[in-house]
């Protein structure tokens, strides 16, 4: 059954003989959306048409679906695009913290590169606001130092770990002074003896300097250091300079005793310079051979022929030396080179040294009993001696001298054919052993 076409347009578009797809109205004037086609077998052309409330009623909905849809994956997009970022943010920081500890790492290995070349011990001490401390970083010079295991000393907790290493008398001062150091945050620097795992005992200076983290934690960044060899020149400068104290004393006594003898058998003042000016050369020469051998000793040669050295006459055959050379500490020295002193005056006043050809025999050797030297002096060329019925200061000098100073005995003689002396000093009075080369 054909049906009446309801309205000029449409008739108008099924005329032109084309598929097609267009708008047009209904008889209600409603608004048609109108599809035609013609079959190929009849040539019937077909109109199929739908009102466009129909038509825009899904699409609204479609259009309601894909908005929900497009806001959907806007606030998805921007969700994901939040957690890349902080996926990115997150990722760069743990880039970073990595650079950060390579970097720590790097420091730390040429740290310890360098602590390896050190004398002494690098550490870092941290003082936690609970008052545990650890020992982040120690060097391997800690054994050489403390005497401790480097892995014992880096996984200590507290002072009181070290403690074993520190010596007891020193311990109460040192944890003293580095819990100063955390409650004034001033640098510490002291000095304590260390106990190693061997029983030995060394001097260690231990340096260190405060900061304080925002944590509220104290660190410290400082060294260790061996200064048991400066401590030792310490303690030998210390001792010579009371040793030197001692001896100035002793000399000025010594001193104050010639210059009063001197004056006591001297008739002028001419022959009390003389007197006392050559026994002070005498004193001076004696302390210039100690001086020389740093007061550690001198050769008993050597003492004898400087106090000899005023006396001597051309190439010195004057005088005849015999006897095993031996070192002479430095009281022996000076007291041995005043009594030498004494016999070559009184020789070359009254002796074998007022003659042309007067000779003297200086010979020393070890007694039978082999705890003294015995050393004699004797004078031959010289006029027949006077001896004195009262005995001079160079007499009482030299007898008194190796008695009271040595703790041993002289004996004068005077025999026709020459003055001599013979003395026995104790070996404990001289340094034992043969002087060197």
């Amino acid at each position: 059954m054909r049906r009446r076409i309801s309205s000029a347009p449409l008739r108008e578009e099924i005329q032109s003989g084309s598929d097609r797809f267009f708008f047009s109205r209904n008889q209600e004037g409603a608004r048609v959306y109108t599809s035609l086609y013609t079959s190929p077998l009849t040539g019937w052309v077909i109109a199929v048409g739908v009102p466009s409330a129909i038509v825009r009623a899904p699409a609204v909905r479609t259009m309601f679906a894909v908005g929900i849809g497009a806001f959907g994956a806007v606030a998805l997009a921007a969700l994901m695009g939040t957690v890349l970022a902080r996926t990115f943010a997150s990722r760069n920081r743990a880039e970073r913290r990595l650079l950060a500890l390579a970097g720590e790492r790097e420091t730390e290995q040429r740290v310890t590169d360098i602590a390896a070349n050190l004398p002494g011990a690098i550490i870092r001490r941290v003082l936690h606001p609970d008052g545990s401390i650890t020992y982040p970083y120690v060097s391997e010079r800690i054994a050489d130092v403390m005497g401790m295991d480097v892995d014992e000393a880096r996984s200590a907790g507290s002072l009181i770990d070290w403690a074993p290493y520190v010596h007891p008398d020193d311990r109460a001062f040192w944890q003293k002074q580095v819990m100063a150091s955390a409650r004034t945050m001033r640098p510490y620097r002291f000095d304590a003896r260390a106990l190693g795992s061997d029983g030995s005992v060394r001097w260690v200076r231990s340096i260190g300097h405060p900061r304080r983290r925002r944590d509220g934690a104290i660190v410290w960044d400082g060294v260790i250091l061996d200064v048991t060899e400066a401590k030792k020149a310490e303690q030998r400068q210390d001792l010579l300079v009371q040793e030197l104290s001692h001896r100035v004393k002793n000399t000025l006594a010594v001193v104050t005793s010639i210059a009063r003898r001197t004056m006591m058998q001297t008739g002028t003042k001419e022959e009390f310079a003389a007197a006392f000016d050559g026994r002070l050369q005498a004193l001076a020469r004696a302390h210039t051979l100690l001086t020389r051998t740093r007061w550690e000793g001198s050769s008993l040669r050597e003492v004898i022929e400087e106090a000899l050295a005023p006396f001597r006459r051309g190439l010195g055959t004057t005088f005849n030396f015999e006897g095993p050379d031996r070192s002479v500490e430095p009281r022996t020295a000076i007291t041995l080179t005043l009594v030498i002193h004494e016999l070559a005056t009184n020789a070359a006043k009254y002796g074998a040294l007022s003659a042309a050809d007067g000779r003297i025999f200086i010979r020393w050797q070890i007694a039978e009993d082999g705890e003294h030297l015995e050393l004699s002096w004797i004078e031959r060329g010289g006029p027949p001696p006077r001896p004195s019925s009262v005995p001079g200061f160079g007499t009482t000098l030299i007898t008194r001298s190796i008695g009271h100073e040595l703790g041993g005995d002289a004996t004068l003689t005077f025999p026709p054919d020459g003055a001599e002396c013979r003395m026995r000093i104790p070996l404990d009075a001289m340094e034992a052993g043969e002087a060197p080369e």
